[in-house]
């Protein structure tokens, strides 16, 4: 793992702070999506003629909100791992399907992808072999 005082290593790209503060929020803002919508649900029952797939649905959306806010919120306390590149990109990504974040995750897209970042977080495991045919990531920059 990386340490501050290890010379050998780069310092951390500042998208990497961007991105966990991005997480945090849009985390918080799922979960208050969840404690909203559990409130709505519960104080408005439906009247008896109405389907029980409309009961479904409304846990569906309690549930994606609660595993959003979950996968959302878990990524400032991930190990810095070569996986953790994809597992940020699938944020950011998630990101740009709202309105409210686009403006957010159109920036922080454009910084992640950057080959920087990639070989930074690729830079914090174990060194790969690369000579011999063996087990190097063909994304990372030499």
């Amino acid at each position: 793992m990386h340490s501050p005082s290890d010379p050998s290593q780069p310092p951390a790209p500042r998208v990497l702070a961007y991105v966990r503060i991005y997480t945090v929020a849009v985390g918080l803002l799922y979960l208050c999506a969840c404690a909203l919508l559990t409130w709505l649900f519960a104080s408005s029952p439906l009247p008896p003629g109405i389907p029980g797939a409309l009961r479904l649905i409304r846990l569906a959306f309690v549930l994606l909100c609660a595993v959003l806010a979950a996968g959302f919120l878990a990524f400032p306390f991930l190990p810095s791992r070569p996986w953790l590149w994809g597992y940020g990109l699938a944020c950011i990504v998630t990101g740009l399907t709202s309105v409210i974040t686009i403006p957010f995750a159109l920036p922080l897209l454009l910084s992640w992808t950057r080959p920087q970042t990639r070989a930074y977080l690729h830079s914090l495991s174990a060194p790969s072999r690369s000579a011999g045919g063996a087990l190097r990531d063909p994304f990372v920059p030499k």
